[in-house]
């Protein structure tokens, strides 16, 4: 059972807490650069511009960057959220009612997380089950 956890955990959850926000951070390429056509500073005292522009990726490695981030992050038209299913797996009235008890629970999650990004300026939503898939897709 608690292998079984674990993986669910780490398809589900886990990778959305990696993935979802790729995109946002990585797009802004100074934040995480694909590549350094030159070796970072080391300090950050007598760094000119002109040296940090020669550091970081060229236009050309930045578009391919963001490209690729954008299309690894983008939401799925497809996706299966969280304790959902297309389909009924499930019939026995005992399976039934565990995966109602469990929506329920992201329900109440959801409104938690909801609550407590009222009134952020930068609101954290990766990890909201509305925005967490059933399992790794790209």
């Amino acid at each position: 059972f608690k292998f079984l956890t674990m993986v669910i955990f780490t398809c589900s959850a886990q990778h959305a807490a990696v993935n979802n926000g790729q995109y946002d951070w990585c797009c802004w390429v100074p934040n995480s650069p694909c590549t350094m056509r030159q070796p970072p500073p080391v300090t950050k005292e007598g760094i000119s511009m002109e040296q940090l522009m020669d550091t970081l990726p060229d236009m050309s490695q930045s578009s391919v960057q963001m490209a690729f981030t954008w299309h690894l992050g983008r939401k799925l038209p497809n996706k299966i959220l969280l304790g959902r299913f297309d389909e009924e797996y499930f019939t026995e009235e005992g399976a039934k009612k565990v995966i109602a008890e469990f929506q329920e629970e992201l329900e109440r999650i959801e409104e938690r997380i909801r609550e407590r990004n009222e009134g952020l300026p930068l609101k954290y939503d990766y990890l909201k089950p509305s925005n967490i898939e059933n399992s790794v897709s790209i």
